[in-house]
Formats: C-alpha cells, structure tokens, sequence
C-alpha cells in the first residue's frame, strides 16, 4: 500500500515523456490546427493593406522669431527684449491642418487610384496610375468611380452605385451629378484593358487625417532638429506629402516675415512723405530769410557770443527730434488701435522701456499669426489669451507714449528755460541772428531724420529680398521601401504558436469536462487496491471469446499475465472462488469473466463459470441460450436440489458453465439464503477454479451479499467508461473491505482518451418494477459493428 502511494505521488509529476506522448498521441489535431491556423494568418497577411512609413529630418532657425523683428524693424540695435521660437510650438505649426491642406491640394492626394488583385484591392500612386482624374477645386463631395479602360478612345465609368457609361479621354463629363475629367497618361499603354478604382475624398478631410497620422518630435530636448514621419499604403506618396509639407513650411515662415517688412515698409514710406514735406517748407524759409536778409552766415557772425549756449541747443535737437517720433509712434498706435498689427520698433526713440515693451508687443502679434496658421483657433485658449494681452499691451503702450510725451515737453520747456538765459547774455546779438538760427535748426532736425529714415528703408528693401527659409533639410524624406506592417514573420509565427496553443486548451478542457477514467494513473492516484492487470480493446471483428488455445494476439497475452497474477493472489488449495463485479453496466465484467475461464482452462485446470447476475442472465445470451434455462436460480429457490446437475458444458474445453436461470422477483433473498454456501461448498470439490460473473455493485447490493462465498473479487474498471467520480466509492470498498481481497482488473486499457469498448460492448441497464432491469450489454449486430469500423478508424487517428 505505502508503494502505491509513493507511485501515486511520482505520477502527479509530469515528465518530458508524458508531454511528448500527449503530442504524439495527439498529433493529428496538433496537424490539423498548425495547417489551419498557420493558412489562415498567411491569407490575412495577403489581405491586409502593406504599410510604409517615410522620414525626415529638418533644423528649425531658432533665431527665426527673434530675426522677425530685428531684421526688419530693428532700428537701433538694441536687443533687450529680444526672443526666439520655441521648437516645441514649431512641431505644432508642422501638424497643422492649414498646412497639411495646402499640401493636399498642391499632390491632389485627396485623389486615391486602386487596383485590384487576387487577395487584396491595391492602392497605387496617383503618378503611376494609366489614368488621371481630375475634379474641380470647389467639389467637395466623396464620390467614387470605377473606371475600366475599354480602349485607347475611350473609358467606361460607374460613379458609385450609378449605371456604367462611356466617355472620350481628356473631355469633361458630368455623370450623376459629379463633372470630372480622366486624361490618359504616358503608362497608359501598360494597363491594357485594366480596371481602376479612383476615390475622390474632402480635402480638408484628407488633410485632417494626415495632419493626425504624421508624427512630429524633436529630435532631441537640447536640439533643434524637427524629425518627421509618416505611414501610408504608398511609401512615395508618403514621401511627397513630407517633401510638400516642408516646402509649404518654409514659403509660410518667409511670408510672415515679408509681411511684417511689409509693414514697416509701409511706415517707412508714409514718414519719408511726411518728413520731406516738412524738409522743403524748412530749406524755403532758409532760403527766403538769407534773400531777405542779404546774409549768407549769420551764426559765423555770433559764434562767439553762442559758444557757450552750443550744449543746451544741442540738447533742444535731441528732445525735439524724441517728441517729433514719439508723436509720431503715438499717431500709428491710435490709428491701428483694436487691430493685430505690427509697430515699428527702434525708429531713434531713446527710451529703453518704450523700446523694449514695443518689441515685445511685435513678439505676441508674430506668435498669434503662427498660431493662427495652425488651424481652427475659434476655441484655443491660448489665442485667446494672447488676444487679451494684446489689447492690454495696446492700452500699455499708448499710456507710456504719452507719459514719455509729457516728459520730454517738460524737458523741452527746460531747455527753453535754459536757452533763454543765454538769450539774455547774448541781447547784443542782431535779432536776425537768432531767427536765423532757428530756421537752421529746424532745417537740421528734418534733415536728419529724412536721410534716417532713407537709411532704413534700404535695409529693410534689402532684408525683404534675402529672405531665406527657416527650416532646413537635414535628410529628404525617404522610405525603405519595406512594409512596416503588417509583419508577416510575427503573425505567421503567433499563427503557428495559436495552432499548438488552441489544441491544448481543447483538449485539456475537454479532459477536464470528461468524467471517464483515462488510464491507470488516474486509478492508482485515488484507489489502493492492488491492479491485477490491464485488458486492452479487441480489434475489430473479433468475438468476444477470444482467449483460445494457440491465440497470440495482445488481448490474449494479457489474459495470460492476469492468469499469472492470480498464482500469486490465489494461495492455498482452499482459494478458487473469483469473483468479478463493476460499478456501473458496460464494464466489461462479463467479457472479462468468459475469457478468464478460457485462460484458466487452457492451463490444464478444470473451470466453472457461474452467472451470478440474477438479474439479466448475460451469460445465457452470449451462449445463445434462453434466459428461462434451468440454472442457479432454481436451486436456491429450492425447485432444484443437485447443483451438478444444472451444469452445462461450455464449448472451450475445460469450461463448464451455470447460467443463471430464470429471472426471480427477489434475487437479493435468494442470494441471501444457505443454500448459496451450500452449492459453493459442493462446487469447490469439482472444480480447480470458479469464476462467478455477478451484478454492479454500484447498482444492487446482489455482489455484497454474494461476495461472502469468494476467495477474490476482481474490480472490474473500463477505461473510456468508467466514470472518475465512483473511484472515492470503490477506495472506501477497499478501505472497509467490504469485498473479500479485492483487486482491480482494467478494460479496454489502450484506449485512455476514449469513450466505449472497443469490442462494442452496449450495456444498459434498465431497473423497472420487480428490482429488474432490462437492455443488453452483448455485441453488437454485425450492422451496427460495419457502421462504427469507419467511425473507429477516424477516432483512433485522431486519438478521441
């Protein structure tokens, strides 16, 4: 018992053998399942759409905000509030649908050609399709057309579902409701005859999901290096629309900055009229004071009275030439009051504060237009808020022009102050002195603001025309040219790993669902009892008698080593009553009942095989007799008093045989009574051996109330049959020893995994009124066995 035990606690482990064997045993549907699965992933390889993916690299002029405003309105070099663009708010203007769409337009890649192949419709370039088409700018609608190049004249199309016409090449058409135009192109004589699927799409709709699919990212948190990317089923259309986007990219950044020149071109120009005009008046009254006046230098002649009031004059300069731009300045803020438009910046003003809040007024208008290039804004907080800091800075900026204002007119009244003291050191000198001075330094003052502005207009005329894109190609977009989806060695490879996976779940739920005993092992992991041997299927076609003589077969062998075994369980000359039961009908108990004998008997012992079941009498139908033959039954019933003489000779020699007799109504009294022990006293004197067949012991209590007159019972299991559930019931018959020596003997051993004899046994057992129960489990009919041989062989191949 403790070796069995230890034997049961090895067998929980499983071994490389054990799983080895469950794939060999299985390898038909291991087979199957690598086929299907394995030709299933190949097709959808075959069907789904091959994607590639194109690259680029691009280095974003990170001076390019900063060059905004310094290169065209930058006046006076200074660089305070100076600052440049972030890469970050780059990446974003390059996903913009703004941009993405004038993309789509310029490629027309809102305009899909398709092919279509064995497994899957193919999308080709719009360059190497036979065929162009071509739809006005202002259709919007999705359409599709179906196109088949009948000849070199002429083409057949199916605008969606509509009906089918022809038409001439290069001539436009309207067919339910769309006008369109297909014009032949130089590979047009590649595709004769061909059928081309052309899908016109919104373009804005288009660019809205390429604008989404393309991936943008810096290259880096310290660089400036914009790495772009996109997947399409084309990889050069993938290529083109990179290529275009960064064509785009470049010619919008130079607009912003023309425009912006542009500007303060304008500024420029309206100052120079300005200016000029005032110059002229000034260089007249010049001219008029000196014809007037007969005098050509008058402040030669009072140089040296005014040598000491040189400074404050100078000064006077400065601060009118101060009020005049910041008057000027003021005028254009309260002009473009409420509006988004760039100030000139750094036109001479001197003050530092109003310098810098201007550039930094220029700074939040450019990042506003960038941002509005982006695409729809209406809800984008950020614009909002940059709106809203714009009017502040306007309201801002018009205060400190005019509290700058106010200050240099207090200082002007300073220097006059000023001036006018010396005026009264110098009451000496002729009044036409001091008129003339005055006129001249009118004359100075417009002079050189005139040729100041002069100066900055041909830098910005020569800023405007060097213009030069902000981005810079690194490495053009490119593809591979290698699918980067889907990947074929990954699905093929879980395809085939779902092909060996799906087989084992299977098959082990099913082996969790299925109640029937498999095998040895799962006997000795519950049930101690000592195993006698192990009976395999019998082949087709074979009786169920099949241990003779001179018999070789594996059915018989094994009879012979359970005759074996029992030399060892049947010590003392006392010990020749075996007894043979199950739990269930269909057991085989039987079979293995009849056999025994035949072995037995084949090694010189005289044997009698007694039906016990006094419930259906199957030995008298297996040997073709009624069930009303006189049999054990009668005896115990009284009706008969010689137990010899209810004896029949069998027709292996060595064999006899008691049936049962005729069916009683009360077979458990009968079993019960003396008489019983009696017939088996008698018996024993005749015979070397007694095997007894009796009833289901998980049925009727007929077998334990008959076990008292056997020396062993063997416990008959059918592997495929039996159900793993009454193995608890017959180890707890084995614990309390409820049948005398108690052994098992397995049936159709070789067929763990499946579901019946293989010899075709078909109890069925069937308790009604009077304790009986009725079916057969005999052979089956030579029709029934014909219809399962081909069923047999498939289940066999399959190992169900």
């Amino acid at each position: 018992m403790e070796n069995n035990e230890t034997a049961g606690q090895q067998e929980k482990e499983i071994t490389l053998r054990q799983i080895l064997d469950f794939f060999l045993n299985n390898w038909g549907w291991f087979l199957i399942s690598v086929v299907l699965c394995f030709g299933t992933g190949y097709l959808l390889t075959q069907t789904m759409t091959r994607m590639y993916v194109s690259s680029a690299s691009i280095r974003v002029d990170e001076d390019y905000m900063r060059d905004a405003s310094a290169d065209i309105t930058d006046f006076s070099g200074g660089g305070l509030f100076k600052s440049t663009s972030s890469v970050d708010n780059e990446v974003l203007v390059l996903k913009s649908r703004t941009l993405m769409l004038k993309v789509v337009k310029n490629l027309k890649a809102h305009i899909s050609y398709y092919i279509d192949g064995r497994l899957r419709t193919q999308e080709i370039y719009s360059l190497l399709s036979p065929v162009e088409l071509v739809v006005p700018d202002s259709l919007k609608r999705r359409f599709t057309v179906q196109l088949r190049l009948k000849s070199d004249t002429e083409y057949v199309a199916q605008v969606d579902d509509g009906p089918s016409e022809a038409h001439p090449y290069g001539v436009p058409v309207t067919q339910d409701s769309v006008t369109f135009t297909v014009n032949k192109r130089t590979n047009f004589s590649s595709y004769p005859d061909a059928s081309i699927v052309v899908r016109v799409a919104n373009p804005f709709k288009v660019a809205q999901r390429y604008a989404t699919e393309l991936a943008s990212a810096p290259a880096s948190k310290t660089t400036s290096i914009i790495q772009l990317s996109l997947t399409a089923p084309v990889a050069q259309k993938a290529t083109d629309i990179i290529n275009g986007l960064i064509d785009v990219y470049n010619k919008d950044a130079i607009d912003d900055k023309r425009r912006a020149a542009q500007n303060t071109a304008d500024f420029i120009d309206e100052r120079l009229r300005v200016v000029g005009y005032e110059l002229e008046t000034v260089d007249r009254d010049v001219e008029r004071f000196k014809r007037d006046n007969e005098s050509v230098d008058i402040v030669s002649e009072s140089g040296i009275f005014l040598n000491s009031a040189s400074q404050y004059e100078q000064l006077s300069v400065d601060v009118a030439t101060q009020i005049s731009l910041v008057e000027s300045v003021g005028k254009y803020v309260r002009q473009y009051k409420g509006q988004y438009a760039l100030l000139p910046t750094n036109i001479g003003i001197e003050d530092p504060a109003l310098n810098g809040s201007i550039e930094l007024y220029n700074q939040m208008v450019l990042q506003r237009n960038r941002l509005l290039a982006s695409g729809d804004v209406s809800q984008n907080p950020v614009i909002q808020e940059l709106n809203a800091q714009i009017l502040n800075m306007q309201s801002s900026l018009e205060e400190s022009i005019r509290n700058l204002h106010n200050s240099l007119l207090i200082r002007q009244k300073s220097l006059a102050a000023q001036e006018k003291s010396i005026s009264n050191r110098v009451r000496n000198v002729p009044t036409l002195e001091k008129e003339g001075q005055s006129i001249m330094r009118q004359q100075k003052i417009k002079e050189s603001l005139y040729l100041f502005l002069l100066n900055k207009r041909e830098e910005n005329g020569l800023k405007l025309a060097s213009a030069v894109p902000i981005a810079k190609v690194i490495d053009p977009a490119s593809s591979t040219g290698i699918p980067v989806s889907p990947k074929v060695p990954v699905i093929l490879l879980a395809s085939f790993l779902f092909g060996l996976a799906l087989p084992v779940g299977v098959l082990l739920l099913i082996d969790q669902l299925r109640t029937s005993i498999r095998g040895r092992k799962d006997v000795e992991a519950v049930v101690k009892a000592p195993i006698i041997g192990e009976i395999p299927s019998k082949e087709e076609g074979m009786s169920d008698r099949i241990v003779e003589k001179n018999s070789r077969d594996i059915v018989s062998e094994a009879f012979r080593i359970v005759r074996t075994n029992l030399d060892f369980m049947m010590t003392g000359e006392d010990r020749k009553v075996i007894m043979l039961t199950s739990t269930i009908p269909s057991e085989g108990k039987t079979f293995l009942s009849m056999n025994l004998a035949s072995s037995l008997s084949i090694a010189g012992k005289r044997i009698l095989l007694v039906d016990l079941d006094l419930r259906k009498s199957t030995l008298a139908k297996k040997f073709g007799h009624s069930t009303h033959h006189k049999g054990i039954s009668n005896y115990l019933a009284g009706k008969e008093n010689d137990i010899r003489s209810l004896i029949s000779k069998g027709e292996v020699e060595g064999v006899d045989i008691l049936y049962a007799g005729a069916i009683p109504p009360n077979p458990a009294e009968l079993l019960i009574s003396k008489r019983l022990d009696e017939a088996f006293r008698t018996l024993r004197e005749d015979y070397d051996y007694i095997v007894v067949d009796t009833s289901p012991v998980g049925l009727v209590a007929d077998t334990v109330i008959s076990n008292r007159v056997a020396d062993l019972t063997l416990y008959t299991i059918r592997v495929g049959r039996s159900d793993r559930r009454s193995l608890e019931s017959i180890q707890a018959l084995w614990v309390n020893k409820t049948l005398k020596n108690m052994a098992i003997i397995l049936s159709d051993a070789t067929s763990s995994s499946r579901y019946g004899y293989g010899y075709g046994y078909n109890y069925g057992y069937g308790y009604g009124y009077h304790y009986g129960y009725g079916g057969q489990y005999g052979e089956h009919g030579t029709g029934n066995r014909r219809k399962e041989r081909l069923g047999k062989k498939i289940k066999r191949f399959f190992r169900l």
